[in-house]
């Protein structure tokens, strides 16, 4: 598995516990911002248990 593989594997798994609901025009950036340091750090979390386990 690549890593742009495990990238997109990542992503649509988590996309709907990140996604910003576009219709409501409430969210600010400061919570995007928000949900998007928690995203990166999922990520990276996500990305040091597969590199210790053999893909």
């Amino acid at each position: 598995m690549s890593l742009t593989d495990f990238k997109a594997k990542m992503n649509k798994s988590k996309i709907n516990k990140y996604k910003i609901n576009n219709n409501n025009k409430t969210n600010t950036k400061h919570e995007f911002n928000v949900k998007y340091e928690r995203y990166k750090q999922d990520i990276s979390k996500d990305r040091k248990l597969c590199l210790g386990k053999k893909l």
